[in-house]
């Protein structure tokens, strides 16, 4: 629950960009600031961050070579990007939830300018923001000018251009990552009939460019970044030659091209400010066009504005980093696309959901990759079934921190027990429970493998004393759960088991999670299951069908009645999940194998 608070407090500023304050001129982003007040998206940064790290690095790198400022806002979008990429990967993203809160806001504008124009006005960005924060206000532009006959509204954008964006940007992404729903689809249609602007034909652009996604994933993004100047770089050209035809809005979308072609060497190399252009341009006749852009410290857009930023140099290698690191040459388009009103270092929110669909391929085929053994359910046959017989014993209510204890082992090794635990911990994450996983087998413990995560350090450094819990939890984004590894193999496992130290780490994070499932080693080659199923809570036993795992069932059973547990059912697993290529190497006493480097995983 705490984690959807905070997502839907992102969302919130995220897409009601008047929320967030103006200090001296710069507006204080509060969605840059909350997702650290959610500790698991910290734990999927650190889980993630051999996949990120490079890249980002080396934007930060040559963006400090032309301009801090732009190195800062790099390093916000960046933050931006994986938030949204860890609520997708949770399913606690609200974007689509506060686009509609906006879009039916935009609506009861739309309706006022019609009824009320003076209502409609105070009820406009300009007059919103000064109410919530007076002088601080962020900068706004209230406009209901006409197209089409009909009126733009703002919603709780800065102005109609930026919620058109907003909104394009967003039923892209929609479209690029969900399964669409129709409703969704015609919310998002009226609030674009309603804030329409030039911004808007990105749209059609990609409703045309979208049944040729599969060839164009297949050119290089570098390909489609040289293609895109050198296209978009001739029309404004031949537009800038007959000074924009007079219009305002093309002379600032396009006229950084012809810019570059006439600015001055030194200028290219080290960038020009908006007064550098005043005090030596305006004798461009696409610079008078755009005199109020030029006096807001906004010259150009697009490409070109990234150049004047942070100069020639600096600004190819960043194009460079974002090229290379594309997911496919579409996606690169559609980035240029909607970014081509702003810069594509702009920290305004539809900026974040362009790198959002650039990097999504990648991130998706991320999710598949660790989620493979994924399985929807499983059928649990109640122990009573089999007819074992039952110790008697009278059975207290227990503490609140073993009722929400499952205990997920096997009679024998290859029962396919971890796969299962994984899937159980999937499934109720999806459910919307909050789930910690544990790898209790010290032995062999597969869960840092299946969730690709460090194992490092784990339960066993726990148990030794060495590192507290906190430190060794894994959020793994991809499925929702929390996953605490098994860690380095210790010398003696029952030993750290039996030291009473497991109970204590369970009633420390039970207060924070639903569910605690707890992955063991087969009961029938050494204690540790026993030890772990005596805490309390429900254990599930995991076999192979046939008589000979029956009988194992059985000795599982008696061994585990004496010690306790509650052994509430049987899941026949039918081993699927296996990967190939892999295999167990040599056994530990009991027949319980040991691994390598990457253990056998018999699912």
């Amino acid at each position: 629950m705490y984690s959807k608070i905070v997502s839907v407090l992102f969302y919130m500023f995220f897409t009601c960009v008047i929320f967030n304050p103006q200090i001296n001129g710069a507006t204080i982003y509060f969605y840059l600031f909350i997702p650290f007040l959610d500790p698991k998206f910290v734990r999927f940064l650190t889980a993630t961050v051999r996949h990120w790290s490079v890249p980002l690095v080396l934007a930060v790198a040559v963006s400090l070579l032309g301009s801090p400022s732009v190195a800062a806002r790099v390093v916000s979008i960046a933050i931006c990007i994986g938030y949204l990429m860890y609520t997708m990967g949770r399913r606690i993203s609200y974007l689509h939830h506060w686009m509609g809160i906006n879009i039916v806001f935009a609506m009861v504008q739309f309706v006022l300018y019609y009824v009320d124009k003076g209502l409609a006005w105070q009820l406009g960005p300009t007059q919103l923001a000064e109410t919530i924060w007076g002088p601080y206000a962020t900068r706004t532009y209230t406009n209901f000018f006409e197209i089409f006959y009909f009126a733009r509204v703002s919603g709780f954008s800065r102005e109609a251009g930026f919620f058109s964006s907003l909104l394009v940007a967003s039923l892209i992404a929609y479209l690029l990552t969900e399964k669409v729903n129709k409703k969704v689809v015609a919310l998002y249609a009226v609030g674009l009939f309603i804030s329409f602007s030039k911004s808007s034909l990105i749209l059609f652009i990609f409703l045309a460019l979208f049944p040729l996604r599969h060839k164009l994933r297949l050119i290089h993004p570098l390909v489609i970044l040289t293609a895109f100047i050198g296209v978009v770089g001739l029309i404004a050209v031949y537009l800038g030659n007959h000074a924009f035809f007079g219009s305002t809005t093309f002379a600032h979308r396009l006229g950084g091209y012809p810019f570059l072609l006439d600015a001055r060497l030194e200028d290219l190399l080290a960038g020009v400010t908006a007064d550098d252009v005043r005090s030596h341009y305006m004798y461009m006749p696409s610079l008078r066009l755009v005199e109020t852009e030029i006096a807001a410290g906004i010259p150009f857009a697009g490409l070109p504005a990234s150049v004047a930023d942070m100069g020639l140099f600096s600004a190819l290698l960043l194009f460079g980093v974002v090229a290379f690191t594309a997911s496919d040459g579409f996606v690169m388009l559609l980035l240029l696309l909607l970014t081509s009103t702003v810069s594509i270092t702009t920290v305004t929110s539809f900026v974040p959901i362009a790198y959002l669909i650039l990097y999504w391929p990648r991130f998706a085929a991320y999710r598949q990759k660790r989620t493979w053994f994924m399985q929807e359910s499983f059928a649990l046959t109640p122990i009573e079934r089999f007819g074992f017989g039952r110790a008697k014993r009278m059975r207290l209510a227990g503490a609140p921190w073993r009722r929400k204890l499952l205990v997920v082992t096997g009679p024998a090794s290859r029962s396919g027990k971890t796969f299962v635990a994984a899937n159980l911990a999937g499934v109720n994450a999806r459910a919307g429970k909050r789930v910690l996983l544990i790898d209790g087998d010290l032995r062999r413990g597969r869960m840092a493998y299946l969730f690709g995560i460090s194992g490092s350090a784990g339960l066993a450094q726990v148990l030794d004393g060495i590192v507290d819990v906190d430190r060794v939890i894994r959020s793994v984004g991809a499925s929702g759960v929390d996953v605490i590894p098994a860690g380095g193999m210790p010398a003696d496992p029952v030993e750290l088991l039996s030291n009473g130290r497991l109970p204590r780490l369970i009633q420390q994070v039970a207060p924070h999670y639903d569910l605690i499932i707890i992955d063991t080693p087969p009961v029938l080659s050494v204690d540790d299951a026993s030890l772990v199923a005596a805490l309390g809570g429900s254990t599930v036993l995991v076999a192979q069908p046939g008589r000979r795992s029956e009988d194992e069932l059985e000795e599982a059973f008696r061994q585990l009645d004496q010690v306790g547990a509650h052994v509430v059912g049987v899941v026949f697993n039918n081993g699927m999940g296996r990967p190939a290529g892999e295999r167990t190497t040599r056994a530990y006493p009991g027949g319980y194998a040991a691994r390598r480097r990457r253990p056998s995983v018999s699912y």
